[in-house]
C-alpha cells in the first residue's frame, strides 16, 4: 500500500519531466512511509507525523522524515520568465 501513497503524493526521486535531476534526499521520507505502513501506522497518527512531525517530535529523526511529505511532490524549480 505504501506504494500507492507515494503515488498519491507524486513522490519521485528525481525532480522528472524537464528538470530531471535527482533528489539526493527523498529517501529517508519513501523509507518513512513503507515502515509506517508495516507496522501499521494508525492514520490519525500518520497524517499528523507527515504535516508536523518535525515540530511534534523534535528529537526524533524518523517524525522529521514523515516531514518530507511536503515536499514529495512536484515543484518548480525554475524562475518565471518573468523574473529572470
Amino acid at each position: 500500500w505504501a506504494r500507492h501513497w507515494l503515488d498519491v503524493v507524486r513522490f519521485g526521486e528525481s525532480n522528472g519531466f524537464e528538470y530531471d535531476e535527482p533528489r539526493d534526499n527523498a529517501w529517508p521520507y519513501r523509507n518513512w512511509l513503507i515502515d509506517a505502513f508495516n507496522q501499521d501506522l494508525p492514520y490519525d497518527q500518520f497524517v499528523r507525523l507527515q504535516i508536523a512531525g518535525d515540530l511534534l517530535q523534535p528529537q526524533d529523526p524518523a517524525a522529521a522524515a514523515a516531514s518530507g511529505f511536503l515536499v514529495a511532490g512536484a515543484h518548480n524549480t525554475t524562475l518565471p520568465s518573468s523574473e529572470r
